[in-house]
Order: C-alpha cells, then structure tokens, then sequence
C-alpha cells in the first residue's frame, strides 16, 4: 500500500526498546517527549526486498497491492468494518510522511535492516 520507490526508515524493534528504556531510566526525563527512532538509513520497497533476498538466502519479491485489495484481504480475514478502514486509512495517511524530527545522532539507532535479518530473521528459517 505504499510507494515501493519512497524511502523511509526501518528500525530494529530491539534498538526502539533500548530508546524507550533509556528515556524512562533517565532522571531529566520529565512529562511527555515524542522521540523518532530511524533506524541507520531511510530504504525503499526495492531496496528491503534485496537486502532480504540476500540475508535470506532465498527470492523476496515485492508485490505491491492496492488499498481496495488491502480491504478486502482484511474482510476475508473477519476484521470489522471499522478495523479495516483504520488500517487502511493509517496507510493511506502515512504515504509520503515527513518524519517530525530529522534524522540525526539522536534519532538514528544502529542495526541495519540487514544485520537484523542475519541475527533474527534467518535463524527462524532455518530453524
């Protein structure tokens, strides 16, 4: 449901747990802070599908879908009505999204999408 050419940042969901438990152990924390977690570099569609393919081992094609066609998958999986057009709403809404705060020493966290793939995704195929 996305711009397959559009870069955006991908982040290691360990390396968002380290910024969030680093931001709660932090005495000057204090009230509400949006902080962005970018991931080491903004990728495309085409660009996630060969790092995989290569980490893999094995053809990650990508194969874009319409929204209609996110729908109706969704229906035929038992999502309600209103399930469905949020997710597919949220989407829609993200495509071409400017993230708030810039990539910079901060924001940007340090796997790479191909060094998760080696450490997590791989080992779960070959299990």
């Amino acid at each position: 449901m996305f711009d397959p050419d559009h870069p955006m940042p991908w982040a290691d969901p360990r390396d968002i747990g380290d910024v969030v438990a680093a931001r709660l152990l932090s005495e000057a924390w204090r009230g509400r802070v949006v902080q962005a977690v970018h991931g080491p570099e903004d990728l495309t569609f085409h660009q996630v599908a060969q790092i995989l393919t290569e980490a893999l081992g094995r053809p990650v094609r990508l194969n874009p879908v319409s929204d209609d066609a996110v729908r109706d998958t969704l229906r035929a999986a038992g999502l309600p009505p209103s399930a469905v057009e949020g997710l597919v709403g949220m989407a829609a809404g993200s495509r071409g999204l400017v993230p708030e705060q810039p990539r910079d020493l901060l924001t940007t966290t340090p796997t790479s999408l191909s060094g998760w793939a080696h450490a997590r995704l791989r080992p779960l195929l070959e299990g």
